[in-house]
């Protein structure tokens, strides 16, 4: 038996416990057990959850004994005949399941599922012929039950038959008077085969005129997958223009074919794409807005700013507040700071929305902060939130950057008294996870580190799988390999720099702390160093630690993480890609079970194709 028909009866298997209803529903009242009572159908019931377990441990001689002797007292119950047959299919017994699935047939022989299952055992029987000549049948009786067709296309995939498992389905859908019915089926099918062009007429066949925006864009991404995967992509954007060709007035195909263009860098064929759809579509504007947000995200600021003054110039029907918004973000990317602020300041005085306002301010606060470090200025727009009597939302994000420039200048005091009212408004679960997490920061900033450990134990206690665990966790194993220590005080002075934006004190911080090679802490210290040297922008200096890094420790803690900080260090910043390459490779070899991995082999992708 080889690897590959083994994989098939795995799924053979699956497929046959899914269109089975559970054992409670299938159980009905049999007679009493030997000793006269009536629980006979309970017995049974756990006899097969037994003969399940022993299946899953591959234990299948001793789960077809425990059938056998239920045979006794049953005869052939269906649900016994079910575990036999699933035993025979993994025990690879194909003639017995054969001959158990005849009996079945000649009893019931219009039945669906025993066809479908007669069928797979002609398959595994290598009578491929009778295995599809009995499909044909189960195809004539499954009636007006669409899962029927759905799961018949099934077999034939698992087996192979791509083209069956799509004429079933196209057949089918004919059959019903469903000419939308089964598409999603189909696209997998035609991408199964890298079919990419029917897999995007299949999508394409899913969408209707009226969908919402949000609707085509759900749908847009899986056509710019298929198209990013193609090898002929020129042929799903024929698709496309064929679609456009047979329903011109529909905005959604516009609005898919705009997407792509924007995926593949081409931004003005992208824009006049969206034009047209956006005049085709009752809601003028909605598509022209989508466009700038979508050129925001990606990164396109020059066409946000662009197709946001044509928005702004048509005067169309809806507000143009989040155009402004999206507008002053770009310019600010663009480094064009005083228009993005007359935008910002513009729209909080004239928007009718208070959740507008609010974005504004909000965004010029960012700006500010993030943009120019002017953290006074910050303040005065996070503050303005605060006091303005907004929503909860924006109150208590406002009170969080409030509380990080706190941090950041070292204001403690004040930074946990904004956090405490984040903590009081139970919202947005990440932000309340993030209050937590800085409230032990600040423990650790102060050199409370018995404070510091409490609270990064509750959080990892209380969420083990949430946001901050793998920083607290981090933080924790530091505190404990230093033990309250010099080094101790030394890396919290070098985080407390890193949160003012002092990367080069923070380097000279932990710099310090390298000096102690006795200390416990010594291989988180060399690895956080060179963290910091890329804080700074020094990356030479920053290569230079995570090479000392694995030499001193080739199995330490971090070595997954300090290979692929390093490759992005050559291939990014030193214009090594050779180097990078290697050290991509060495972290695939030595560490196939790094998390790292994918991010690894997508950089070696992007490095052989240049």
């Amino acid at each position: 038996m080889n690897r590959q028909l083994s994989l098939i009866v795995s799924i053979l298997i699956f497929i046959s416990i899914l269109i089975a209803p559970p054992v409670e529903a299938q159980i009905q009242v049999f007679p009493g057990n030997e000793d006269g009572s009536s629980s006979g159908d309970e017995y049974l019931t756990q006899k097969l959850k037994s003969v399940r377990t022993l299946v899953r441990r591959g234990n299948y001689d001793q789960a077809l004994a425990v059938i056998e002797s239920l045979m006794l007292i049953y005869d052939r119950n269906p649900n016994l005949t079910r575990e036999l047959k699933n035993i025979y299919r993994g025990q690879k017994k194909y003639q017995e399941l054969k001959a158990v699935v005849l009996e079945e047939h000649l009893a019931d022989p219009r039945n669906f599922q025993i066809l479908c299952q007669l069928g797979e055992a002609y398959f595994l029987n290598d009578s491929l012929e009778l295995a599809k000549s009995t499909w044909e049948r189960a195809f004539e009786v499954a009636d007006t039950m669409e899962y029927n067709y759905t799961m018949l296309s099934s077999y034939y995939k698992v087996c192979g038959f791509y083209n069956e498992a799509s004429s079933v389905l196209k057949r089918a859908r004919i059959l019903l008077g469903k000419p939308r019915l089964f598409a999603n089926d189909l696209s997998d099918i035609f991408i199964s085969q890298r079919n990419y062009a029917q897999a995007a007429s299949e999508y394409l066949n899913i969408l209707q005129s009226d969908y919402n925006l949000k609707e085509t864009s759900q749908l847009s991404q899986h056509v710019i997958s298929i198209y990013k995967e193609s090898e002929n992509p020129e042929l799903v954007e024929d698709v496309i223009l064929q679609a456009i060709r047979d329903d011109q007035d529909n905005p959604n195909l516009y609005k898919i074919l705009g997407d792509i263009k924007l995926s593949t860098k081409n931004l003005t064929s992208a824009f006049q794409y969206y034009k047209t759809a956006d005049s085709l579509s009752p809601s003028r504007g909605l598509f022209l807005e989508n466009f700038v947000s979508l050129c925001y995200d990606n990164d396109a600021f020059t066409m946000a700013v662009e197709a946001g003054n044509y928005f702004l110039s048509k005067n169309l029907n809806r507000p143009p507040d989040k155009v402004f918004i999206l507008k002053a973000k770009s310019l600010a990317e663009l480094g064009m700071f005083n228009p993005a602020f007359s935008l910002l300041y513009s729209t909080v005085e004239n928007a009718d929305e208070s959740r507008t306002r609010a974005e504004a301010l909000f965004t010029a606060g960012d700006i500010y902060a993030n943009k120019l470090a002017d953290y006074d200025s910050a303040t005065v727009m996070f503050t303005r939130i605060v006091e303005g009597g907004f929503s909860s939302r924006y109150i208590v994000s406002a009170n969080m950057r409030l509380a990080e420039i706190h941090i950041g200048r070292g204001s403690f005091k004040q930074a946990l008294s904004r956090l405490s009212k984040v903590l009081s408004i139970r919202g947005d679960r990440e932000l309340i996870r993030r209050a937590e997490f800085l409230n032990a920061e600040i423990a650790f900033l102060t050199y409370d580190f018995d404070t510091a450990l409490r609270k990064y134990n509750s959080l990892v206690a209380d969420n083990p799988s949430g946001f901050y665990v793998n920083d607290c966790l981090d933080r924790l194993a530091l505190l404990a390999d230093a033990e309250g220590d010099t080094v101790a005080y030394l890396i919290a002075d070098a985080l407390r720099f890193s949160y003012a934006d002092q990367p080069d004190s923070a380097v000279e911080a932990m710099k310090v702390a390298a000096e102690f090679g006795d200390s416990k802490a010594y291989q988180s210290v060399l690895y956080k160093l060179a963290g910091y040297y890329s804080e700074a922008g020094m990356w030479d200096a920053a290569a230079g630690a995570y090479e000392h890094y694995q030499t001193a420790f080739p199995e330490g803690l971090y070595t997954d993480r300090a290979l692929f900080n390093l490759a992005e260090i050559y291939y990014n910043k030193i214009s090594r890609p050779d180097k990078a390459d290697l050290l991509l490779n060495q972290l695939v070899t030595d560490h196939p079970a790094s998390p790292l991995i994918e991010k690894a082999r997508a950089y070696l992708n992007i490095i052989k194709s240049s």
